[in-house]
């Protein structure tokens, strides 16, 4: 059995969750939970996801590698896409040595995530390059 999943082709990598993530913080512009961010940012990639990208994958229990599912599996399953959004989650907020160039802009505090001060500056910049660009 392979230790390391199969990533499917067409499949989004995790950037492309974080980027999702960081879209849904800074369009909340106030503190949510963990969840709801989640299932803010899966909604606003649904349309984009691939079949790939749903994938069922499971924990195998000896190894406790994450493992394309074996058609059939019974056992706990989730999408891998879930699987990718959790993941650039907490690379956004708690990993300081991940190559991250937003974790200084959500922070952890009383339950919920939020933008930090610099957080607010950089969705201030980003919505300034939007109009921008848009005019």
């Amino acid at each position: 059995m392979a230790s390391i999943r199969d990533i499917k082709p067409n499949e989004h990598d995790t950037a492309f969750f974080e980027d999702a993530i960081q879209s849904v913080v800074f369009a909340l512009n106030k503190p949510a939970h963990r969840n709801y961010i989640l299932k803010l940012a899966y909604d606003l990639v649904a349309s984009e996801l691939t079949q790939d990208d749903k994938t069922l994958v499971y924990k195998h229990p000896t190894t406790r590698r994450e493992l394309n599912a074996p058609k059939g599996y019974k056992g706990e399953t989730w999408m891998a896409c879930e699987g990718k959004m959790k993941c650039a989650f907490v690379h956004l907020t708690e990993y300081k040595h991940h190559h991250n160039r937003l974790l200084e802009n959500i922070k952890y505090g009383s339950g919920v995530y939020k933008l930090t001060e610099r957080g607010q500056d950089a969705r201030v910049e980003l919505l300034s390059r939007m109009f921008r660009n848009a005019a």
